[in-house]
């Protein structure tokens, strides 16, 4: 949650929920411009949001490997979040079938 914010900083509030690609800490002091940072909609319990960073990090390692229609991935080291969402990345991009190593 936003707690205070500095100058020239638009597009937050104090209070704004927020997920920020920052250290694990309870507090951080970043710069947006220089950290992703999103604002967190209120359809979006606390319970669910602590799950984005797992699911970024799983999207950013599909992203690289470039998976084409047709194709086959293994991946290694799946758990009970990010295989949904690698199952899904791989039925949007179209590819052949994935298998959870």
């Amino acid at each position: 949650m936003v707690e205070a914010l500095g100058a020239g900083i638009e597009g937050l509030a104090e209070g704004d929920r927020i997920f920020a690609a920052s250290p694990h800490t309870s507090h951080s002091v970043f710069r947006p411009s220089r950290c992703f940072c999103m604002k967190l909609g209120d359809g979006i319990s606390d319970e669910q949001a602590v799950f984005i960073r797992m699911s970024l990090i799983t999207l950013a390692a599909l992203c690289r490997a470039d998976i084409r229609a047709g194709e086959w991935l293994g991946v290694g080291g799946l758990g009970a979040i990010t295989q949904p969402v690698f199952s899904r990345y791989l039925t949007i991009q179209g590819a052949g079938s994935g298998i959870c190593l």
